[in-house]
């Protein structure tokens, strides 16, 4: 199978019904039978040229809007970029059907021919995005993430001019020029899909670990509550997991409060040792060569003891000490 093949017949199996309704307004049946009409003079096309520059601009508006708030998280990042060329490498070896050649996840994640060992500062943002990306395509279905997304933005487009009026924002700065670029819904909506497309990969590749994740979800019964569509309640969680990865890649043991963060957790495919302790105690472990031994979550599900935050907090469990 030729490589263009390979990338039609992925973007076949990623992109199912959910991946379809996510962007009602792109014609994916269209866009699929152009790319093999193409396929022999351009085999290193996936998509238009005009929609990856169009997903690239998205991705890079996005990120300049949400700049200063995500924290500084070099580790986290690094191991991000360590488990995308993993999970490449065992879609390649596992189902050549799944395989795409790893400079393709620029495009995917809209860096356009950006490798993921550029330097950060070249694509400052857009990974944290696209992790935020991942957490609301895991979530919800697409018209739950459509509305998540429309309300972030307007909220932040909001927040960045109010500031400006107030002289607290510089009318020159990047987020305040990103405010008055517009993102149509079909823009969100491919950004979507294409963050839906990577989960449905990552699952795969990585099933057994996700089962074991979601079962630990399930028995734990911990709310995540569907209140995240709000944009007071989604950055929040966020940022909590981008600041507990880094922790948690450090060695530095965490204490989750609610389900929401680990569900943004099991979104980024980094699998910590996770510890519940409430009516039925259960462990599991990774062993991810990617957290250290100490890197651990520690789950307090008693509903007496369950704090209203959803932040993390350092812990150490008993057998740890």
């Amino acid at each position: 199978m030729t490589e263009s093949g390979g990338a039609t017949s992925w973007l076949r199996a990623v992109l199912g019904a959910a991946a379809k309704k996510a962007a009602a307004n792109l014609d994916f049946d269209a866009l699929l039978a152009k790319h093999e009409a193409q396929a022999n003079q351009e085999k290193t096309r996936w998509i238009s040229q005009r929609e990856c520059d169009q997903n690239y601009e998205t991705a890079r508006n996005l990120a300049a809007l949400f700049q200063g708030l995500w924290p500084d998280t070099p580790n986290l990042i690094r191991a991000y970029r360590d488990r995308v060329s993993e999970i490449y490498r065992l879609a390649r070896d596992d189902n050549s059907e799944l395989y795409l050649a790893e400079p393709r996840f620029a495009s995917l994640v809209g860096l356009q021919g950006i490798t993921l060992t550029s330097p950060e500062s070249v694509h400052r943002g857009v990974i944290q995005m696209h992790l935020l990306a991942c957490i609301l395509a895991h979530a919800w279905n697409p018209s739950e993430a459509m509305l998540a997304w429309s309300e972030l933005v307007e909220q932040r487009r909001q927040k960045i001019t109010s500031d400006v009026e107030k002289g607290i924002e510089s009318p020159f700065s990047a987020a305040a020029v990103a405010a008055e670029e517009y993102i149509s819904s079909s823009q969100l909506g491919f950004w979507d899909c294409n963050a839906r497309a990577w989960l449905q990969m990552t699952q795969t590749v990585l099933m057994r670990d996700q089962m074991k994740v979601e079962q630990v979800l399930k028995n734990a019964e911990l709310p995540v509550g569907k209140s995240i569509l709000s944009y007071q309640r989604v950055i929040p969680t966020w940022l909590s997991a981008l600041a507990a990865l880094e922790n948690l890649v450090l060695g530095r043991p965490q204490e989750a409060q609610d389900g929401d963060i680990l569900q943004a957790i099991s979104a980024w495919n980094i699998y910590p040792d996770l510890y519940v302790f409430g009516p039925k105690n259960t462990e599991a472990h990774f062993h991810d060569r990617l957290v250290p031994r100490t890197g651990i979550i520690t789950i307090g599900c008693d509903p007496g003891a369950r704090a209203q935050s959803n932040n993390m907090f350092r812990s150490l469990s008993l057998s740890q000490l």
